[in-house]
Parts: C-alpha cells; structure tokens; sequence
C-alpha cells in the first residue's frame, strides 16, 4: 500500500484552492476534471498516510445553491490526494464539503451477525453486501462487480461505488413492519435479480413498492422512469396509458415507445419501473436473503401476502376443490420453491411442486398448494390476496361458491341431519375433525340421525364469516369496480373476467 508524504509539499499550489472553514474549501479543477484536498482538511479526517481511501463529500454549486453528496475515491496526483470532478463537469462554481473520509477496509466492512439484535429495527449495513453482483439472491451463482463503499453519516448510510451507478442513501435501520415484509414478497416474485426493476399491471403492487423505496431511500417517485407493455391494439393510446399511469402511480418519467405483445390482457398495459441504481437492487435482493435467513423477523404473512398477490393464482379444480399455483422460474425452481415454503409453512400452507406442462411455456415450473377447506378458509382471512384486486376478489368468490362453504354457512345450532343427508352431500365429518361442531347421534341404525353441537371456535368462526360476506366481501367488488371506472375515464376498457 502506498504512502503520502505528509511534508513533501502535498497540495504545494496553496493559492490554487480557498479553504472556508475546518472541513469546506473552493477546489482548483485541473484540465483533467481532478481537483485535490488541502492538506489541512485531510488532517482533520484521517491520521495515517495510507492512500488507500475512499470520500464523502457534498459538492455545492455556488450559482444555483444545488448539492448533491458524493463518493468518491481519492488517488495520487503527485504528492496530492485527488478526487474526480468529471460527473460534476455541469457545477459552474462547486464548493466541496468534506464529510468524511475513511480507509477502502472501512467502507467495506458490515456488521457480524453474531453480534446483531434484530428485536427492532434491521441494521442496513447488515443488508448490503461489500460488493455489487452480476446476478443475487435467490440465485446461487453470482460473480462480483464492483466494490460497494458505506458511510454512515448522522440518521443516513450513503451507499455508492466508483462507477457510473446510482449512488443511494438509505435509513440506518429498517422497521420490519408489514410494508417491508410484503415488498420483499412482491420484489422476491416480480423485482429484478441482475437490475432495479418491478414489473406489475396493478397500481396498488406498484405502488407499495415505491412508498417502501421512498420511506427507506432517498429514491422518488419522480426519479423512476418506467416502460409500458401492452397489447397492440392500444399501440394508439399511448397517452391515454402514460395519463393513467401517472394518475395512479405518480410515475412521471415514461420510454418513448410502447412495448407490444400479443401475449398481454392487461387493458392498462404492464408497467416496469426501472430504477437505475444497482444499489438498490443489491438492497432490495438483501433484505430478502436476510429474511430467508432470519425468517422470525418478520410475519410469515406479510410476505406471503406479497408472493401470492404478485404470482400465485386461485384455481377451482373441480366443484369442492380450491389450489392456488404460482409459477416458478425453471432454472432456479428449487430455490424459489425453498423461499415462499419458509413462510408457507409457518401458516400451514402446505406446497408442493408439479410438473411442468408440455403445453405450458418450457421455462416454467409450478408450486402448488393443495389446501383444504379449513386452509383456505384461513388463507382468505388472511387476506393473501391483498395486493391483487382480481385474485383477490376470485379466491373469495370462488371459496363462498365451494358446497362445504355453503353447507358450514346453513348448519345451525340444535339442526338435525339424517345419514341419507350425509350420503347425499351434507358431510360433516371434517367439521368434526377440525373441531367445529361436535354432532350428537340422536337415532340409531338404520335411520340415523345426528344433531349438530357448535364448538366456541366454530360459532366463532362461523360469525366472522358471515361477517366477511356481510361487510369485507362487498368491498372487493367496489375496488374492481372503481378500477373499472377508472380505465373508462382514460377510454381503456377491459371486461372483468
């Protein structure tokens, strides 16, 4: 590691740069974009004469009183330390406050998790790794790119590289709360894993994931541009498309181009935001992999809540059975799979993969949960469906539609059924399994009879699914309905299926 000469008339062109206070100077810009730090700055920072350092700093423009907070890595210019001013080529009269400056080791190092206490809030320096990657979690393969340097300053972390990425600046610690699970379930199933990227069709996944991003980044609403994909038959309606997108997202930055597909049915097209800072995929991908980890931090159902609202699908396989799929990439199936069953499993969603179609897309392979009555029964007031207006509204359709829904909604206290009921539909066998009712046999052989014993859990249960019907279930229809509305105002017209 090379040394600086601290005496050897580093930064000897004195007259070249006007020092203002202890940490803030007036650069002289070399022909090259390069400007150095005076010596008496340096000294306030770092004691050592290692060259190996890395700069926060906030450059100002004096004529606009515009600034931004860089990264920046310091090189030998002579017996001088300098920095490169080139992304700064537009600051007419930069002045550079230095806010810290700390050796490469420094900036890489995170936290050991032997040492963590994740009872609160999630230390981000815990989240990001020291180097940014070709590929991230869930994949297994991956090959590093770039160094990825970290300095905490006052409530923040600046997060940057030496490269021409988006540089971010991140909370020190993150709530686990409901919004940051389900955004990690929506990111797992729709976000990039080799860039910042969300693709959805529905405004309020689109929305959720940049209220996360604005809460926890510095990133806005009006720094993400975003690519439209839709059906060539709104190839005309372009505008229409960018004003409702914007209307409901905030979204503001559009390509020029409409992508087209015969493949989509969305009538408002597919959105894609695109983030530009590798960064943020690295933190997004983080979070993550350290909630597959460490999965007792967050709620199991929050973040299956995003993965079944992004990419599971309720489907009714015959007239008393309900699964839901979710699709899965074919290359890393198995590690997708591992995912969403850390979280499946701690709410008694049982998993299960199947194989792929031949008439299906090659590239996909599928998880399927078979669940029972009971199951689902849980999953709808769970609401796994929260961030889909449609699925969401599909699955409690089509679960109020199941014979043993109905059934459990008609039997009532003191009811009598014979065994030639039971073999003609009403079973009431698993009710008794799951501890619903206790039925009592009033007849014998061969005319059975049986009067019907609510347990306390299933009054209860009972009760707060006719609630459901009553006051929950007519509020999904509203959303779908106002989102209808909505596609009229812009004359996008879908028919709901």
């Amino acid at each position: 590691m090379s040394e600086v000469n601290w005496e050897r008339g580093l930064n000897f062109g004195r007259a070249r740069y006007h020092i203002i206070n202890t940490g803030t100077f007036i650069p002289y810009i070399h022909s090259d974009q390069k400007a150095t730090i005076p010596i008496e700055i340096l000294k306030n920072f770092v004691d050592q004469k290692s060259s190996d350092l890395i700069a926060l700093l906030k450059i100002t423009d004096r004529t606009t009183g515009r600034n931004a907070v860089r990264i920046k890595k310091l090189c030998r210019n002579g017996q001088s330390l300098a920095f490169s001013l080139e992304k700064e080529r537009n600051t007419k009269e930069p002045v550079v406050e230095v806010l810290d400056i700390k050796s490469e080791q420094e900036c890489l190092s995170r936290l050991n998790e032997e040492f963590l206490d994740l009872s609160e809030n999630i230390p981000t320096l815990y989240v990001l790794p020291s180097y940014t990657l070709s590929r991230s979690f869930p994949y297994q393969t991956y090959q590093k790119v770039a160094a990825l340097f970290v300095f905490g300053h006052q409530d923040n972390l600046y997060c940057g590289t030496c490269y021409g990425w988006k540089n971010i600046i991140t909370k020190k610690g993150i709530m686990p709360d409901e919004l940051m699970a389900a955004v990690i379930g929506l990111y797992f199933a729709e976000g990039g894993k080799t860039a910042a990227s969300f693709t959805n069709s529905q405004p309020i996944m689109i929305n959720t994931m940049l209220d996360f991003i604005e809460e926890t980044t510095n990133v806005r609403r009006s720094d993400v541009s975003a690519s439209i994909y839709c059906h060539p038959n709104l190839v005309g309606k372009k505008r229409n498309l960018e004003n409702f997108w914007s209307l409901e997202t905030g979204i503001t930055k559009f390509s020029s181009n409409l992508h087209l597909s015969e493949k989509s049915t969305s009538p408002c097209g597919t959105l894609e935001l695109k983030f530009s800072s590798v960064i943020l995929k690295e933190f997004l991908c983080g979070l993550a992999k350290m909630v597959y980890n460490k999965p007792f931090v967050v709620e199991a159902k929050s973040v299956i809540r995003g993965i079944f609202s992004a990419e599971a699908s309720p489907t009714k396989q015959t007239k008393t059975c309900l699964t839901h799929h979710i699709t899965l990439d074919r290359h890393n199936w198995n590690i997708q799979f591992d995912f969403i069953n850390v979280f499946a499993s701690r709410l008694g969603i049982k998993l299960a993969t199947v194989p792929t179609n031949p008439s299906c897309d090659s590239r996909q392979v599928h998880a399927v949960a078979n669940a029972d009555w009971m199951t689902n029964l849980k999953m709808l007031l769970l609401d796994v469906y929260l961030y889909n207006l449609f699925n969401r509204k599909k699955f409690a359709r089509q679960f109020l539609s199941l014979p043993k829904t109905k059934l459990f909604l008609e039997l009532e206290e003191s009811d009598v059924i014979t065994g030639r009921e039971i073999v003609k539909g009403k079973r009431i066998s698993d009710f008794k399994k799951w501890g619903l009712i206790t039925p009592e046999q009033i007849s014998p052989k061969p005319n059975k009879k049986y009067e019907i014993r609510f347990t306390e859990e299933g009054l209860e249960l009972k009760e707060t699914l006719r609630n459901f019907i009553s006051n929950v279930y007519p509020g999904y229809e509203a959303n779908v309905k106002k989102f209808y509305k909505t596609l009229e105002n812009f004359r996008l017209f879908g028919e709901e299926k």
